[in-house]
């Protein structure tokens, strides 16, 4: 397997592609896609990645939206794409973070220069990130409203967004409030989903290291050269990922000179949606959420047991609150019996789950 590049592409880029390319296998290719887009000027994000990958695969264009035609058997079908909002600062059960803050501006070499916000509610009690979602009525004419509230908690928790930024460890800060994140997001992606942009709704829902905007000490992954979440901002009619992608997180350095474009920041409620998995690995807690009783879903075995757990965070990486999923407990059934059942044995509350079992392929094969 040969991969292609542009032609800013060095042979070194070249040759760590196929390095990782396995005969057969496209990981080397999607790999190569991000040494391609990394390679290119202007640097890697997400949300381009996405759009590469999803015109390349599946000829996809970044004109596309929720609201585009659809196949007739998906026609007046409700579709929901889990993701999550990034929102330091609470103090609950689910986490102590009352010090913790979403940079949107990277520190970089000065740590006392930066654009970040907090999240704050009345009761002060909301976890560091919140299950949101994006919902869309398939083949919907005119401007229909998003058949659910982006919010798992309408409300969204009753938050709001207070920003700070300083110019240099020597500057003093410089703070704002926004208005509510439920207006906001109310405004942006409830009124007229079928306007959204789908790579863009694709790009939040699968930004799986997006959190890293919430630790300092991963600046250098959130920099010019690499940005590895997708932002937002409170813009009617789809245009809330295009302003805040091509607009305000580009130029992201004049609000430390321009006051004006700072409150743009501030008014916007800009902000990151990012991978579902952070609150939800399932889409269980959605469609339940939706008002199913009866749910398929292809998941790893071990992430249905969240739904279970007491409401609390786990973190997989410390407690840097980068790599966690928040757990909201969704079900009555204790989390120990669940398990019980995944593990083949009768419980107090159900019988044993039954595995489905395939033929090995052959040798090979793929």
């Amino acid at each position: 397997l040969r991969l292609k590049f542009g032609a800013n592409a060095t042979a070194e880029v070249q040759d760590a592609a196929d390095a990782a390319s396995v005969a057969g296998v496209p990981v080397g290719e999607l790999f190569g896609q991000v040494l391609d887009l990394a390679s290119m000027g202007e640097g890697f994000t997400w949300p381009a990645f996405v759009q590469q990958l999803l015109n390349s695969t599946a000829n996809i264009s970044n004109t596309t939206t929720l609201g585009s035609k659809v196949n007739s058997f998906a026609n007046g079908k409700d579709w929901v794409i889990a993701s999550s909002g990034v929102t330091p600062g609470g103090d609950s059960v689910w986490a102590n973070d009352t010090q913790g803050w979403a940079y949107i501006a990277s520190p970089g070499v000065d740590p006392g220069k930066y654009l970040a916000y907090q999240a704050a509610s009345p009761s002060g009690a909301f976890p560091p990130y919140i299950p949101t979602r994006f919902s869309v009525t398939l083949g919907a004419t005119g401007t229909s409203p998003a058949p659910l509230p982006v919010c798992g908690q309408e409300d969204c928790f009753g938050l709001n967004f207070n920003y700070t930024i300083r110019a240099s460890s020597l500057a003093k800060k410089k703070t704002s409030s926004a208005p509510k994140l439920a207006d906001m997001f109310q405004n942006s992606f409830a009124l007229n989903p079928g306007a959204l942009p789908l790579t863009q709704v694709v790009s939040s829902s699968s930004s799986f290291v997006g959190g890293l905007i919430t630790n300092a000490d991963y600046s250098l992954a959130y920099t010019s050269c690499i940005d590895a979440t997708t932002f937002v901002t409170g813009a009617p009619n789809g245009r809330g990922f295009s302003i805040a992608q091509d607009d305000i997180i580009p130029n992201i350095g004049d609000c430390f000179t321009n006051a004006t474009k700072f409150q743009e920041v501030v008014q916007g409620s800009t902000t990151a949606i990012v991978d579902g998995g952070y609150t939800d690995n399932t889409g269980v807690s959605n469609a339940v959420s939706a008002g199913a009783t009866e749910v398929v879903s292809f998941l790893q075995w071990y992430d249905i047991q969240n739904l279970f757990q007491d409401d609390q965070i786990y973190a997989t990486d410390g407690t840097s609150m980068v790599r966690v999923q928040v757990w909201f407990r969704v079900f009555a059934e204790p989390a120990a019996e669940v398990l019980q059942q995944f593990n083949g044995y009768d419980s107090m509350t159900g019988k044993a789950f039954r595995p489905c079992r395939f033929p090995a392929r052959p040798a090979g094969s793929f």
